[in-house]
């Protein structure tokens, strides 16, 4: 199969700087889902390339390092035999394609199968892309496409890193995190709290906006609504009370919501980052020893999870238990009809 004629050719993708951007977030997506962790296309090449090329790819060539991976991604599907069914629900889910994303009950009902179902499938491409003791596809795609974009003569040899520090979040210092009075985005006081404790996006504790706002959700404070198709974010009525709110901001999609957090709401993130970031580490580990996910689920394993769950077990020891991620146990309690699904909350 040629791949090339599958793709958006490129003027789609180059069209404005706004196109760009939204298929960076959706490949930014779809990477964290496949290593179980808030990451971005520069750490897929920051241990090969230096931050002079990086900038090169970053400010001058994004479109077309973007359309080259996109093409090496569905290409590598194209060679599998249930491959683009696999690359179509992904892609929809994720936005590959227009950046239109869809939800997994849209997807289900233009497929003709069940919202879980969709689930397993999505699960299923994930996991064709993982990477595995020989071989990190995405990265080695990613290399690819930055020889292409960058006319580099050589595949990209893994550089030698320097080694960080082992890092460690205290009292102290938390007290030294600068608020501020007025309301600000999540991005914003990610930035105050990595400048403050040192951090940069080498440090594996270097916080991100989107662990900030997973954890969140977690504690019952933000929550995603569909609308159309179209997947939004807001605090729920606690949220609300510690100060998360949510206002219009003419950002480079035009007037859109975002929410933000008044000085209660980043006093609450400030003195529960040692809560958060332990919760991040727990999900990390959680997701790394989910051996079973994107696999069909069995009647034994129904029956376990079923039972666990009426004797207690929280989501994180099913997940463990059970070899799944979080994100997929929460899916199939909902699907019993254990726990309310996000739409009824």
């Amino acid at each position: 199969m040629d791949c090339s004629t599958l793709l958006l050719p490129l003027s789609e993708i180059a069209g404005s700087a706004m196109n760009t951007n939204n298929y960076l977030r959706s490949i930014n997506r779809l990477l964290s889902d496949v290593y179980g962790e808030e990451i971005r296309i520069s750490s897929l090449l920051n241990d090969y390339l230096d931050t002079k090329q990086i900038a090169i790819l970053k400010n001058e060539k994004l479109d077309e390092f973007i359309f080259l991976l996109l093409y090496g991604i569905r290409c590598r599907f194209a060679s599998l035999a249930d491959g683009m069914r696999l690359y179509s629900i992904m892609s929809d889910y994720y936005g590959l394609e227009n950046t239109n994303t869809l939800s997994m009950a849209k997807i289900g009902e233009s497929e003709g199968v069940s919202r879980e179902r969709i689930r397993q499938l999505k699960e299923k491409a994930l996991n064709r892309l993982k990477p595995t003791v020989k071989l990190d596809l995405l990265k080695q795609l990613a290399c690819l496409a930055a020889r292409e974009t960058l006319c580099l003569h050589e595949f990209p040899q893994r550089r030698n890193n320097e080694i960080h520090p082992q890092f460690e979040l205290t009292a102290n210092l938390l007290e030294d995190i600068p608020l501020s009075e007025n309301q600000i985005t999540f991005k914003e006081i990610q930035q105050r709290i990595n400048s403050s404790l040192g951090l940069t996006k080498a440090n594996p504790e270097y916080i991100r906006h989107n662990q900030l706002r997973n954890w969140l959700r977690n504690a019952g404070l933000l929550e995603i609504v569909e609308s159309n198709g179209k997947r939004t974010e807001r605090p729920t009525e606690r949220g609300r009370q510690i100060g998360l709110r949510n206002i219009e901001h003419d950002g480079s999609k035009g007037l859109e919501t975002v929410t933000v957090l008044n000085r209660q709401a980043q006093e609450f993130v400030k003195q529960n980052l040692l809560t958060i970031t332990a919760w991040v580490k727990e999900n990390k580990a959680i997701n790394a020893s989910a051996v079973n996910r994107g696999h069909l689920w069995t009647l034994e394993m129904d029956q376990q999870l079923k039972l666990r769950f009426e004797e207690g077990a929280s989501q994180s020891e099913l997940a463990l238990e059970l070899g799944r991620t979080k994100q997929g146990i929460k899916a199939r309690l909902e699907m019993h009809g254990l726990i309310p699904t996000d739409d009824d909350q």
